[in-house]
């Protein structure tokens, strides 16, 4: 059965399920996590790349949908001081104190697979109050969907920067600058002292802290992983996984620590990372299409070598044979890891966007 079959029976099924939480993500402007949530208002970090917007509209955005529990309409939220704390965390709570709700135009997300581009033209006299990333006038922005999936981004109407990186993408400017990761790292420890890509209106510890919010909510979601468990267990699946999303987060730079170094790693990550965490993990073909490893073969990525194996004894995972009743099999469906597409899932706005590959999926 091919992909799209696969998920198009998990759609039907859905209904049946006690408890299945899929997702649509938000693939344009940059979101401050990649990995859209039930749980937190914005992904799990308060501040993220900064979009520059010119002037009021009319401008779009990219709601894609993931899987079929996540179809829906969905509503623009902004917050003109900036800051998240404003923001409801569902779709059906009112916006509070100076948060405007903007009315966008399109069709409601109904079809698994399909990018649905909104909309909206920003108030007359829209002034941002908010700050990031050197500028004093960021308002940022929820977007939510009827099924409860939201994500958050940042913008301003300010001229951006003239920093190196910079790219022309829709209404949206992406800039950043190379630092050094520095200790104390939660998720990604491994990329201490290394320099890395972080855009403008992010920071390499809010860069981290959404690595740590994705494990928190995929890790325990048998909907997400068969195999699945609390994220701070330290296992062949915990370790493979979390090496993934930092591999696919943080990009190195070049020698000159001006731009991301894209000759070497511009594939990012290394295909036996993507394959490791998703045989270990056991991917739910519910989601089939959440991480693919079609990634062409590099020498390393930012986390070190490939073809590091994280079984016990360095063994490398070896995918049990599929079955209607095996521990790979969830609901009648069953995983047949690693799963390998051509297409890698991972977005880049121009050359230099946060990665979008990990996916949030738990309310």
């Amino acid at each position: 059965m091919n992909t799209m079959s696969v998920l198009t029976v998990a759609a039907v099924c859905l209904a049946a399920l006690p408890s299945v939480w899929g997702h649509a993500a938000l693939v344009s402007p940059i979101a401050y996590n990649a990995n859209p949530s039930k749980s937190f208002r914005c992904g799990g970090v308060s501040a993220g790349p900064l979009n520059y917007i010119p002037g009021d509209g009319p401008h779009t955005f990219s709601w894609k949908l993931i899987a079929g529990d996540g179809a829906g309409m969905v509503r623009m939220l902004v917050a003109p001081a900036g800051g998240v704390n404003n923001f409801p965390t569902d779709y059906a709570t009112a916006p509070t104190n100076s948060v405007v709700d903007v009315a966008v135009t399109g069709t409601a997300p109904a079809t698994v697979g399909v990018t649905y581009d909104f909309t909206y033209t920003l108030p007359s006299g829209l002034t941002c109050a908010g700050s990031a990333g050197g500028s004093t006038q960021v308002c940022t922005v929820q977007i939510s969907s009827t099924s409860n999936w939201v994500a958050c981004f940042a913008f301003s109407k300010e001229a951006g920067p003239a920093q190196s990186g910079s790219t022309g993408v829709t209404q949206q400017t992406y800039y950043g600058s190379c630092a050094t990761a520095p200790a104390g790292l939660t998720a990604c420890p491994m990329i201490v002292a290394q320099k890395v890509w972080v855009p403008t209106g992010s920071d390499i510890l809010d860069m981290d802290a959404s690595v740590t919010a994705t494990l928190q909510q995929n890790m325990n979601n048998p909907n997400v992983f068969i195999r699945n468990q609390v994220y701070t267990d330290v296992t062949p699946c915990s370790t493979s996984y979390t090496r993934y999303l930092c591999a696919t987060t943080f990009l190195p730079c070049n020698a000159a620590g001006t731009q991301p170094l894209t000759t070497l790693f511009g594939d990012q990550p290394c295909q036996s990372t993507c394959q490791e965490f998703t045989c270990w993990c056991q991917l739910n073909p519910l989601h089939y299409d959440l991480y693919r490893c079609g990634y062409q073969n590099a020498n390393k990525d930012i986390t070190g070598r490939c073809g590091v194996k994280f079984g016990p004894n360095n063994s490398t995972c070896v995918p049990p044979p599929a079955s209607s009743t095996g521990a790979n099999c969830y609901n009648g469906l069953c995983a047949a890891a690693p799963h390998t597409a051509a297409a890698s899932p991972i977005v880049l706005v121009g050359a230099f966007a946060l990665v979008a590959a990990a996916l949030a999926l738990r309310n």
